[in-house]
C-alpha cells in the first residue's frame, strides 16, 4: 500500500517528474505549486511526508515549516526539503524549523525515492533525535565555512553526508 506523499515546488517539470516516479513506486502524490497550496493541501489531509522546496514565490518552504509549527498541523509528517541552496546556514535553519532530510538539485529522482524511502523507515519517535544529529553537523559545517571565509572545497563532501 502507497505512502500519502505532497510535492511542493513551484517548478511544473520537478513536480511532474518526481510525480510519475513516486506514483511508479506504489505511493499516493498530491503536488502543491507554492507554500500556499501547500498548507490547504496539509491542513486538508496531512501527508506522511513531504518533498519541500525552500525557493518559491510567495510563501517559500521556510515559511511553509514555519506556518506549521505555529498552526500545530501535520507534527507527524516527515519533511525532505529539495532545493539548490547549499550554504550550512540553509541546513541549519531548515533543521530548526523541522525539515528531516536535506537534499539538493539537481537530484536523480530514483536516489531521491531511496532517501524517501529511508525517511519514511525511520519512527516518527525518532525523527527529533536523527534531525538534531544533522543540525549539530551542519552547525560544524558553519563554522568551518566561515573560519575559511567560504565553503572550502571539500564541502560539499560533508554537506552530502548530512
Amino acid at each position: 500500500m502507497g505512502r500519502e506523499l505532497l510535492i511542493v515546488d513551484d517548478d511544473p517539470n520537478i513536480r511532474d517528474m518526481l510525480g510519475l516516479v513516486l506514483e511508479d513506486a506504489g505511493h499516493n502524490v498530491r503536488v502543491a505549486a507554492d507554500g500556499l497550496e501547500a498548507l490547504e493541501a496539509i491542513e486538508e489531509l496531512p501527508p506522511e511526508c513531504m518533498v519541500l522546496d525552500l525557493m518559491m514565490p510567495g510563501l517559500d518552504g521556510h515559511g511553509v515549516l514555519r506556518a506549521m509549527r505555529q498552526r500545530n498541523v501535520a507534527a507527524d509528517t516527515r519533511v525532505l526539503v529539495l532545493t539548490c541552496k547549499v550554504h550550512a546556514g540553509e541546513f541549519i535553519e531548515a533543521w530548526q524549523l523541522g525539515a528531516d532530510e536535506y537534499v539538493t538539485k539537481p537530484v536523480d529522482p530514483f536516489q531521491l525515492l531511496e532517501k524517501l524511502h529511508t525517511l519514511l523507515a525511520i519512527p516518527v519517535s525518532q525523527l527529533q533525535e536523527e534531525r538534531e544529529t544533522k543540525l549539530e553537523k551542519a552547525l560544524l559545517l558553519a563554522r568551518l565555512e566561515s573560519s575559511f571565509g567560504r565553503s572550502p572545497s571539500w564541502g560539499s563532501s560533508i554537506r552530502s553526508r548530512l
